[in-house]
Formats: C-alpha cells, sequence, structure tokens
C-alpha cells in the first residue's frame, strides 16, 4: 500500500500548485512535464532559426529524449510510488549555451527526473553520434573512442550540485544519470567510470540499470510518495512550445479561461 504524504514544506513552489499535484497523484497520476520541451522552442520558435539552429537536429534531440521517456513510463509500470517529470528548469542553472555536438541550444535544463520516495535520479538525455563506443576520462569528461569531443564536458556534477541545495529542506538524496540516446552505441565501465558522481549508460542498458538501483533502494522508500518534493520539482518544468498561440498572438489571451 503506497502512502500520499504532504508536509508544510514550500519549496520552489506555492499552495495552490501542492493542492493541484496532491490531487493529481491521488487520481493516480504519475507523470508531469513534456518531453523535450525546450527542444520544442528550437524546433518552432522562428527566434531559434535567426540564431542558426536547424530544426532537424532539434527534432533529432527531440526524439533521443522522447525514447528515454518511453523507457521510463514502461520502467515504472509495475512501481506505483515512483513518478516522472520530464524537463525541468531550475532558474539559478545559468544561460543557453549553443552545443556544436548536437548543433542545439543546451537550456541547462534536467531532461528527467525520477522521484521514488525521498531518492531523486536525475537523467540527462544526450544525443550523441551512434555506432561509437564512449568512456570516461580521469577527470570526469566523456571521450568517443580515444578523442574528446563538443559535449564531452559535461554538465551533470554542477546540475547534481545545484539539485541537491534546492531539495536540501526534503532531505532528498540526488543521483545522476548521463544516457545516450542514440542507436548502437556502448560504454567502457573501468576506474574512471565507477569513480564519477554520475553514470554513464546506455539507452539499450538503462532499464537493466535502474534494476539494480531499484534493487539496492531500501524497501521504505517504495511505499510512499512526497507530494513537496514531487511538486517542487513539478513546478518547474518547461512548457513546450505552443504554435497556436504563437500564430494567434494577443488574441490568445481572450481565449484562455
Amino acid at each position: 500500500m503506497v502512502k500520499v504524504n504532504r508536509n508544510n514544506k514550500k519549496i520552489l513552489c506555492n499552495n495552490k500548485q501542492l493542492d493541484m499535484i496532491e490531487k493529481m497523484i491521488n487520481d493516480n497520476r504519475r507523470y508531469f512535464g513534456s518531453s523535450g520541451a525546450s527542444l520544442t522552442h528550437q524546433i518552432s520558435n522562428p527566434i531559434y532559426e535567426d540564431k542558426g539552429i536547424e530544426s532537424g537536429l532539434a527534432k533529432a534531440g527531440l526524439e533521443g529524449e522522447h525514447r528515454t521517456s518511453r523507457l521510463l513510463l514502461n520502467w515504472m509500470k509495475d512501481k506505483p510510488n515512483v513518478v516522472l517529470v520530464d524537463s525541468v528548469h531550475l532558474k539559478t542553472y545559468g544561460q543557453e549555451e549553443f552545443n556544436e555536438e548536437t548543433g542545439v541550444f543546451d537550456g541547462g535544463d534536467t531532461d528527467h527526473v525520477l522521484i521514488i520516495g525521498n531518492f531523486v535520479i536525475i537523467i540527462d538525455s544526450k544525443n550523441w553520434k551512434g555506432r561509437r563506443r564512449y568512456s570516461i576520462k580521469d577527470d570526469g569528461e566523456v571521450i568517443r573512442g580515444n578523442s574528446v569531443f563538443p559535449g564531452g564536458k559535461v554538465s551533470t556534477l554542477r546540475a547534481s550540485k545545484l539539485w541537491a541545495e534546492a531539495l536540501k529542506p526534503h532531505r532528498a538524496i540526488i543521483s545522476s544519470i548521463v544516457n545516450i540516446s542514440s542507436d548502437k552505441v556502448s560504454v567502457t565501465r573501468d576506474r574512471n567510470w565507477w569513480k564519477q558522481s554520475y553514470r554513464l549508460v546506455t539507452l539499450e542498458l538503462l532499464e537493466e540499470f535502474l534494476n539494480d538501483v531499484w534493487e539496492k533502494l531500501p524497501e521504505s522508500s517504495k511505499d510512499n510518495i512526497n507530494i513537496n518534493l514531487i511538486t517542487s520539482i513539478a513546478a518547474n518544468a518547461i512548457k513546450p512550445y505552443d504554435v497556436f498561440k504563437e500564430q494567434l498572438g494577443e488574441v490568445s489571451e481572450l481565449l484562455e479561461v
């Protein structure tokens, strides 16, 4: 029996948002946010075309995030206290930076957040080149084959620290995964892989890895849902680009209820 708990901690959210999330959780909703939300802006918002973004590259990244989301949603089907929030941005994270590897802007958002009791797993999907082997240098930088590449200096460590600080009042325990969503890739699990504060995995092995994590979690974390913790995360989910709203301009505000 899963217990739904709520306390008086309002972190990165307000009472209205807490009430809304609590109602949806009680209605058995376990998914919030929108997969690849920031990339939908780069695909459809004209200002990104002016910045030189090719929509095709953004679409490839979007499909990579969709693949990860589909796997996570399938994995959590038989785990009734697991909650997934997609595309979340902490306001303190920073500005957009162009990623030479993927050809799109990294906005500092976290692609996927799994919440299990008070355990929080942040997952970044990387649409890196397929048919390659990836490994990690001693300093934590990811390399492809034997070479460094744009995007290999992952920001996961910084993101983990920011999430840990933001969610400190909840006593949340943060873990980080960098998931390569491309096809036919492999990861070397050597000494450098094990010593990092994040785990580098492929989409093909992500489910197996999560199963190992699940088995090692204490049973006490598998029978409760922390409404306040979930709301602190879900309240910062990014809204996908609304093409209809953009076309209507200010008129769209008249249609909102």
